[in-house]
């Protein structure tokens, strides 16, 4: 019976956690602005979201707006990346959306987000902060 009553006692106390927790994430608002890319402008461009690149003397890298794999709303980001043939440096050609927002210390934050590749032989996620 003690076993019992601590295993019950375990269980309601994990779903009163993930129940509470639910509500706190929920509870904020995205900070992201223009957070699904349905917001352009007049180049076609995500509005609020800053485009950078690096390795460029090893190929070529489009930013646009996608309209046929997303998951909500209309748009998703779009980068397309060609690579040179015999490029001088092998190891970079980045393409990054980037912004930037206000956080406050100590608080938690939660980043999601889904992404599409396509054609890619060998990928790493970059490091996000």
């Amino acid at each position: 019976m003690y076993k019992y009553v601590r295993s019950l006692s375990c269980v309601i106390a994990m779903l009163l956690i993930l129940f509470t927790a639910s509500f706190a994430v929920a509870a904020f608002p995205n900070l992201f602005e223009n957070p699904s890319f349905e917001e352009v402008d007049l180049d076609g461009f995500p509005v609020g979201w800053e485009r950078l690149t690096d390795g460029l003397a090893n190929g070529t890298i489009t930013f646009g707006i996608d309209n046929e794999m997303v998951v909500s709303g209309n748009n998703s980001a779009k980068i397309e990346v060609t690579v040179k043939p015999n490029p001088p440096k092998l190891s970079k050609l980045e393409g990054i959306y980037r912004q930037t927002i206000q956080i406050e210390e100590g608080q938690l934050y939660k980043l999601a987000f889904n992404y599409y590749k396509d054609n890619i032989l060998r990928a790493m996620m970059p490091y996000i902060i």
